[in-house]
């Protein structure tokens, strides 16, 4: 899927770059060019010829560089070279919008997101709660919206053979929404596409948010799944 959304990424890319240095811009244009035309390679050497240097002093460029640096490992499958391709460009600018392709791809949302919250600011409202097992110091504990959570995809797909117990832990935000860096695998003896399967599904899932005197909280929660085929 993620070779098929290059297109469509760089169409926009190619439109969204802003002036700056020519010298800069000629790098940027010839590498969109090279990842429209799939030579990823190429299109990574040119712009490490920006990231990587020490003595380019135009941020803009610099930010393009390594926004266009995630997208090009992201469609390698290198995703944590991804994820700190745009922890950098998000430390440098930190109000960068999330690139118009996570519409068309959760998991690269999921990505950029991750590294979103690996830059944002912790203040004292970014307390975190704990619900594992039990809830501790909340009026209003945390509740998924809808009921159960986490269908396992790959059972319903035919694995109908799998079996394995996993726990996974994640962070709820104020806005009842999973907070992409925060999901861990604790122990899990699943099969790994069915743990991936639960993986994207708590990322889905949406919550009403614990309270604290009426105020929304982070909580960190933690979901577990036993599946003992018959």
């Amino acid at each position: 899927m993620r070779s098929s959304l290059v297109l469509s990424a760089c169409a926009f890319l190619m439109s969204a770059g802003v002036a700056a240095q020519q010298a800069g811009e000629d790098v940027l244009t010839s590498a969109r060019l090279q990842m429209q035309a799939r030579n990823l390679d190429s299109a990574t050497a040119l712009l490490r010829r920006i990231t990587d240097s020490t003595s380019w002093n135009d941020t803009l460029r610099r930010v393009d560089a390594l926004v266009l640096l995630g997208i090009v490992r992201y469609f390698q499958g290198a995703d944590s070279a991804s994820r700190e391709a745009f922890v950098q460009a998000l430390t440098l600018t930190p109000a960068l919008p999330v690139p118009p392709m996570a519409r068309l791809d959760s998991v690269f949302g999921a990505l950029f997101d991750s590294a979103r919250v690996a830059t944002a600011p912790r203040t004292s409202l970014d307390t975190v709660y704990t619900c594992t097992p039990r809830c501790r110091g909340l009026d209003v504990e945390p509740e998924a919206v809808g009921g159960g959570l986490l269908v396992p995809v790959g059972v319903a797909e035919g694995s109908r053979d799998a079996h394995g117990s996993a726990l996974l832990r994640a962070i709820v935000d104020t806005l009842g929404r999973v907070e992409p860096g925060s999901v861990v695998v604790v122990h899990s003896t699943l099969p790994p596409e069915i743990e991936r399967n639960m993986v994207q599904g708590l990322l889905a899932a949406r919550y009403n948010p614990g309270r604290v005197h009426g105020r929304a909280v982070r909580v960190l929660i933690e979901h577990s799944i036993d599946i003992n085929p018959r």
